[in-house]
């Protein structure tokens, strides 16, 4: 706990429920009874994900989708980092999924459009 008067930090004393008993609980430095409390935690992995469309005036439908995330890769059960695109003015799909942990590159996949889910089910 933090005292909010001299900002010193010390630890508080406990009854037998675990429950700071707050009219006993003083800081030991200025005697005040205004005190903030901290609770520890772990770190927290923050996921980052981009999702970009190429769109030309006056269309809608856009030319070019890219997207760079890290999720959940279902084929090997954790988190990878995946990027894949779809250029509809190429006709092609591109898609790379690598172990953030190993750098190793998972999956593969240069296709064209149209073939694209016939030739990327099981490269390996």
């Amino acid at each position: 706990m933090i005292c909010r008067v001299c900002r010193q930090q010390y630890q508080p004393q406990w009854r037998h429920d675990d429950a700071i008993d707050a009219d006993v609980e003083q800081c030991p430095n200025c005697r005040t009874r205004n005190f903030r409390k901290e609770l520890a935690a772990e770190p927290v992995k923050l996921l980052a994900s981009a999702k970009l469309r190429g769109r030309r005036g006056g269309k809608r439908k856009p030319f070019v989708i890219v997207k760079i995330a890290q999720e959940l890769w279902r084929d090997a059960k954790k988190l990878v980092q995946r990027e894949y695109r779809i250029d509809h003015e190429a006709k092609r799909y591109t898609e790379t999924v690598i172990d953030p942990d190993t750098g190793q590159i998972n999956h593969k996949c240069d296709a064209l459009l149209d073939q694209h889910h016939r030739r990327c089910k099981k490269t390996e």
